[in-house]
């Protein structure tokens, strides 16, 4: 049942990553391929076997995001003298969330 979970999901992806190259896209593939499944399982219901590795995946989310603090450690420097830019898009990526999420919640209870 993992397998099959692990392999639609993977399926996904691929399928993502082919449009984007196929047809150029500056999108990722990683997230074509997720628009791609949440579109298919908008007409049809969910299999068992990806809620199972769905929910191994959400529960060890965090150790996918070690290795990139564990890089920060290592280039000190760098990120030293590039540190208006990361605030700046920090402050801003953080900016466009909450207006996104203020006009998602504005439109939903509008439903």
């Amino acid at each position: 049942m993992v397998i099959r979970g692990l392999v639609l999901l993977f399926g996904f992806q691929m399928l993502g990553e082919f449009v984007s190259r196929s047809f150029g896209l500056v999108i990722p593939g990683s997230v074509i391929g997720l628009m791609l499944l949440f579109v298919t399982f908008l007409f049809i219901p969910l299999p068992e076997s990806v809620k199972v590795v769905s929910d191994h995946l959400i529960r060890y989310l965090g150790v996918f995001f070690m290795p990139a603090g564990v890089g920060l450690f290592y280039l000190p420097q760098e990120i030293l003298g590039q540190w208006p830019a990361l605030l700046a898009g920090m402050v801003l990526g953080t900016a466009v969330a909450i207006f996104i999420c203020a006009l998602l919640l504005k439109w939903m209870t509008k439903l």
